[in-house]
């Protein structure tokens, strides 16, 4: 028996989503777009792009962290963090401590150049927020955000699906 054009188009429709209303669609939609626009808009202001802007928030965060820190803290690669680390040291925003406690770890910490560039980055970053935002009211912008930390929360770095089934008793 042969399938029909409408019933492979109706067996497809069921087999996909609703991009308007699946969830981690829309959040990666949205993630990237915020990251392209302020890479860019970062970029054309300062001369720098949103991974030196996540090491620079992190460490004013965080003083003293480490490039395996930063990677944690701001869920990008070491090995991007590292080279990133690397080039905001040469231009002066970054300078590293031995640790005392272990000689094998860089306590990383802003320079004061690194710190004058942060407050420009944040300025910048709190007013792309607002612009972001402008249309939800003061209470919708704090569920808003209740919700983001619940679901912040509840992420966490998945095994790979083959390892899911590995790990599933046999029925």
């Amino acid at each position: 028996m042969r399938t029909s054009n409408r019933d492979l188009r109706a067996l497809a429709k069921k087999k996909t989503i609703d991009r308007h209303a699946f969830v981690p669609f829309l959040l990666e939609v949205i993630t990237n777009r915020i990251g392209a626009n302020a890479n860019r808009l970062y970029q054309a202001e300062l001369g720098v792009g949103l991974a030196e802007w996540r090491v620079l928030s992190s460490l004013a965060l965080e003083p003293g962290s480490s490039v395996v820190e930063l990677s944690d803290l701001s869920s990008i690669d070491a090995g991007a963090i590292s080279r990133v680390v690397f080039s905001m040291s040469a231009a002066g925003f970054i300078s590293h401590e031995v640790d005392t406690t272990d000689r094998r770890r860089r306590k990383l910490v802003l320079t004061k150049r690194g710190l004058n560039l942060h407050d420009e980055m944040l300025k910048i970053a709190l007013e792309e927020e607002d612009r972001l935002l402008r249309n939800l009211n003061t209470e919708e912008r704090r569920h808003f955000v209740t919700t983001l930390q619940k679901l912040f929360g509840r992420i966490k770095d998945r095994p790979k699906r083959s390892a899911l089934a590995a790990a599933a008793p046999d029925d």
